[in-house]
């Protein structure tokens, strides 16, 4: 009797927090439960990209999954007698148990999965048959590098499946803290740079039966991608839609012609890409100011500043410069995304709880219609001109992008706590002195880019090919997805002096060869570009760069266990939500050290 792929999918999940929760629970040691801590991510990770009900993003065949596996398993079984600890029995026979189970289920499941009426092969933004259609005579005779079997297998475990582990839409605190206690983003960035070494600049197509999926190494091949999207790159990738219908189906991002041209249009209207100081700043500014004095106030004298704070105060600032004033303490529209973005997470494995979203829908359109002056709704009812353009699912997008936003001025805060010449310099744009000024910023602007370049919130930048593609070294066919893994190029040591060091003056600077990095050819991509660039970065930029001035003003800041930011070299993952601020007295006009 074989084991349905639905069954397995559970059994995945059930043992990979069976090897998260056993060790600790049983007192094993620390090398080996950093063992299993990694065995678990990783099964995790390639869980969630296997094409299955239990996957979220699925480009991995059920084989593929099942070969990893009996590998993990096998690993599993040998772990105990490999680690040159004394364990007891008890822990040791939990792992080879866990080892063996993986073992004996392997060759007992199905290798495909039932057919749903959602499958991502819908979601595809160009028509064909199947993945495995005909390629062209030309793609055949001039094919791309592709990654050996066990080098795929690699590039899947260390650079995709602890991302998607972590939370594609909205983070996992507990793999968040994992991901930074195993620093597994440096460890990502070495599998790339090996891969470059071995097969050249690529693009890579990676070794996945049945489904054609390249990765970039070259950054000319990073500028290209993002300059022709959304054709032949479609942004409308399977992931992206599966995810996105939890919460906004009808969102620019993954419409296609006129209707995304269009709903595009009332995003840039409304948020103005072109213009460094959106022309509501004065409004939007006081606004940040003083929820930062709310939070200063709560933070007391000399206490202890969290995410969990920072956050509520971040999304009330969100909430009254989208909606108004009156949303000020609407929590129950942020509630409802961070449920929705939580389903998002798994794709079409979960149900889309279709009268939540509406509920969302319904309010954001309350707020349209009665567009608050001052506020980007009632600016943005201004611009509409269709109800095809569907506003009310354009602003979903704004609010999903405004939690990075607020991660990357924690992190940001960090920096600056940590770097107290640098927190001088921001200094100079807080006071009296700069407020003839004061909207633009450039130096926190530049601290807020840093801490996205450092750890992009944005790691994994998808696009899916609508035709054939030539490139240096062959024909990428019709239908590949295509990967940028951010980080890699952010922080690529190996052609970056200044990869693993806060640097801001690399956002600064007209000639960035003086900077350590070749001029205009390295991709510095937080926002993403080209074409689908985010067209909200300079109205994100006035509003952390507001706060991080409040913040830092007139008070001395701290960060607690300053070991997690040696200012030399910063680690590649940092769980911002586990970050730890104290603040210190008043610095009268906002020039005293820290």
């Amino acid at each position: 009797m074989q084991i349905s792929t639905r069954t397995h999918a559970i059994l995945d999940y059930a043992t990979a927090g069976l090897a998260l929760a056993a060790p600790r629970l049983l007192g094993a040691g620390e090398r080996l439960t950093r063992a299993l801590t990694a065995v678990a991510l990783g099964k995790i990770g390639y869980t969630l990209l296997t094409r299955h009900e239990g996957g979220a993003v699925r480009i991995l065949p059920m084989k593929t999954h099942l070969a990893l596996d009996a590998l993990g398993g096998a690993a599993l079984c040998a772990l105990p007698f490999l680690l040159d600890e004394e364990e007891d029995s008890t822990v040791s026979a939990c792992v080879i148990g866990l080892g063996v189970l993986d073992l004996a289920v392997a060759p007992l499941t199905q290798t495909q999965s039932t057919p749903r009426v959602d499958d991502y092969r819908i979601f595809r933004p160009h028509e064909r048959e199947d993945e495995t259609s005909e390629l062209s005579e030309e793609a055949r005779r001039n094919p791309l590098p592709e990654a050996s079997a066990a080098d795929t297998a690699r590039i899947v475990a260390k650079v995709l499946a602890p991302k998607v582990a972590q939370g594609p839409i909205i983070r996992r605190p507990a793999m968040m803290a994992v991901a930074e206690s195993m620093d597994v983003d440096t460890a990502a960035v070495r599998t790339l740079q090996e891969m470059r070494d071995r097969y050249g600049s690529g693009p890579l197509m990676l070794k996945l039966p049945g489904y054609r999926q390249a990765i970039l190494l070259d950054p000319e091949h990073v500028r290209r991608v993002l300059d022709e999207s959304p054709e032949p790159f479609a942004t409308a990738t399977v992931e992206k839609q599966a995810a996105l219908a939890h919460f906004e189906p009808e969102v620019a991002l993954i419409s296609h012609g006129e209707k995304r041209e269009s709903r595009r249009r009332i995003n840039v209207e409304t948020l103005e890409p072109g213009s460094p100081v959106h022309h509501m700043a004065q409004q939007f500014l006081p606004i940040v100011e003083e929820e930062a004095g709310r939070l200063l106030d709560q933070v007391g004298e000399a206490g202890e500043l969290t995410w969990d704070d920072f956050g509520d105060a971040w999304f009330a600032v969100v909430r009254r410069v989208v909606f108004g004033n009156e949303a000020r303490d609407d929590r129950r529209i942020t509630d409802i995304m961070v449920k929705l973005r939580s389903d998002a997470n798994w794709a079409i494995l979960k149900p889309r709880r279709t009268d939540l979203r509406d509920e969302l829908h319904e309010r954001i359109r309350g707020y349209i219609e009665r567009a608050e002056s001052g506020s980007l709704a009632a600016y943005m009812a201004e611009h509409v001109r269709s109800p095809e353009q569907k506003p009310e699912q354009q602003i979903p997008q704004w609010l999903f992008a405004f939690e990075p936003a607020g991660m990357a001025t924690f992190r940001a805060l960090a920096l600056l706590a940590r770097h107290p010449e640098q927190l001088e310099r921001a200094r100079k744009e807080t006071g009296e002195d700069a407020l003839a000024d004061r909207p633009l910023r450039p130096f926190l602007r530049a601290c807020v880019l840093e801490a996205l370049r450092l750890w992009p919130t944005t790691p994994l930048i998808l696009r899916e090919t609508t035709r054939e593609t030539r490139w240096e070294k062959g024909i990428m066919p019709t239908g590949t997805g295509v990967v940028i893994f951010t980080p890699f190029f952010h922080r690529d040591d190996q052609n970056l002096s200044c990869a693993n060091t806060f640097s801001p003056d690399l956002w600064l600077e007209d000639d960035p060869e003086a900077q350590g990095f070749p001029p205009q050819s390295w991709p510095l991509v937080p926002f993403s570009g080209g074409a689908a660039h985010c067209p909200g970065q300079n109205l994100v930029l006035l509003l952390t760069s507001g706060m991080l001035a409040a913040l830092v003003g007139e008070r001395e800041v701290r960060i607690r266990e300053p070991e997690r930011m040696p200012p030399g070299s910063l680690p590649g993952s940092q769980d911002h939500s586990s970050l730890r601020f104290e603040f210190g007295g008043v610095g009268g006009n906002g020039a005293r050290g820290a």
